[in-house]
């Protein structure tokens, strides 16, 4: 199978829905519109922080509430002057969205907590441990979440010829989609087209 019909190629991986299992979205977004101090998106990898993130980061863009998005990858200091940069330029009032803060370092982590009170912006972000802010949503994968992502990205046929793969797969992978997802690509990329 050519990269470009893989139902796990990248571009259909990152235009698949956040899943809400037992989350209630707009509940999420009532809770971050009144609450200050900020709140944190918890999860392992693989589990959904970022796409969660930027769902909510959006809907808040589409209600004409003031956010911004930020993503750090590393703990790099261009990144965070580009943050800094970024901050300066928002509106009072605006709710930033971190993807990452767990990679800032402790310093840099209560600089820019010290950033975000004095700009009286809210704060999201996501996380691989609890701790950093309050808990807004610990992301949960499972062997059904697994499975129903795979009915969004699969005609029904190959479903059922995963059936009995999807358990092993998802424990094989410690619950990591991603990882799942990547698998999967490889195990198509050895099949013949769709």
């Amino acid at each position: 199978m050519r990269a470009h019909e893989n139902p796990f190629r990248a571009d259909r991986i990152e235009q698949l829905p956040f899943q809400f299992e037992t989350i209630d979205q707009t509940g999420l977004l009532n809770h971050l519109r009144v609450r200050s101090g900020g709140s944190a998106i918890v999860g392992p990898q693989g589990s959904g922080k970022t796409t969660l993130l930027e769902l909510l980061y959006h809907q808040m863009i589409e209600s004409n509430i003031p956010a911004a998005l930020f993503t750090f990858e590393h703990a790099r200091s261009a990144d965070l002057r580009r943050l800094f940069r970024q901050i300066g330029d928002l509106p009072p009032q605006t709710t930033l969205f971190v993807d990452g803060a767990d990679v800032l370092s402790p310093m840099r982590w209560r600089f820019l907590k010290i950033l975000c009170r004095l700009h009286r912006f809210g704060l999201v972000i996501t996380s691989h441990r609890s701790g950093m802010l309050p808990t807004l949503v610990e992301n949960q994968t499972s062997p059904t979440l697994l499975q129903s992502l795979l009915a969004e990205l699969l005609p029904n046929h190959h479903i059922e010829e995963l059936t009995d793969q999807i358990e092993p797969l998802f424990h094989r992978h410690d619950g990591n989609i991603r990882h799942c997802f990547r698998e999967l690509y490889d195990q198509f990329s050895a099949k013949p087209t769709l």
